[in-house]
């Protein structure tokens, strides 16, 4: 898990395997978030890059301190998902 500051962008990945350990590309890959709040979200499919095979991310804003989770999951042509999360810290200056 890591840390990120208030106001700061950060990448998320997620990356996909079959069962023997082989890389693939998901055709139907969604990506949700859970905010600190509890409060769940999703990513637009235009804002999610092909890095490599089996290979995604995506770059957020992080605008609230908190723990911050996140889904990368598909179902075609396989069922699958990359899940992780990280911890965002106050910037020190909000009152």
């Amino acid at each position: 898990m890591s840390n990120a500051i208030v106001g700061n962008q950060v990448k998320l990945t997620g990356t996909f395997r079959n069962a023997s350990g082989v890389l693939f590309d998901p055709t139907d890959l969604r990506i949700q978030l859970r905010y600190p709040s509890g409060a769940i979200g999703s990513v637009n499919s235009a804002d999610i890059n092909h890095e490599s095979v089996g290979v995604f991310s995506t770059v957020i804003g992080v605008d609230f301190a908190g723990d911050w989770h996140y889904r990368f999951s598909c179902t075609l042509p396989v069922k699958c998902s990359s899940a992780a999360e990280f911890i965002v810290d106050s910037d020190g200056f909000q009152g």
